[in-house]
């Protein structure tokens, strides 16, 4: 005889509003990224501070993406300002940001084919 079938949940994922409080802060994480020009003005271990970061971006009205990468078998959450679509656009915007809070370290150019 086969075991009676397991019960699922018919709540919908929309109704447990503090489950969706939680997903809409954490902005989306990238493996890949659309071909362009990218300010990097920063690279976290930690997913909560590159969120923070993107979040301040994002109060700036800047195009601003979260890419998950691993080096050297660490993981790193690389802050990205763009896709912009010629390497003059890019430079000048990476020479705007250079001064806000939320860049850590000397923002450089990305190219992504």
């Amino acid at each position: 005889m086969d075991p009676a079938p397991e019960k699922i949940s018919a709540e919908s994922p929309a109704s447990n509003t503090e489950d969706m409080a939680t997903l809409d802060s954490q902005p989306l994480v990238l493996e890949s990224l659309l071909p362009g020009w990218y300010v990097q003005v920063a690279a976290d271990t930690s997913r909560e501070e590159a969120g923070k970061r993107h979040q301040q971006a994002q109060a700036k009205d800047l195009p601003v993406q979260l890419q998950r990468t691993i080096v050297n078998g660490v993981e790193y959450y690389r802050t990205l300002v763009g896709p912009y679509s010629t390497k003059v656009v890019a430079k000048t915007k990476r020479q705007s940001v250079e001064v806000e809070s939320f860049v850590k370290g000397t923002p450089f150019l990305k190219r992504v084919q």
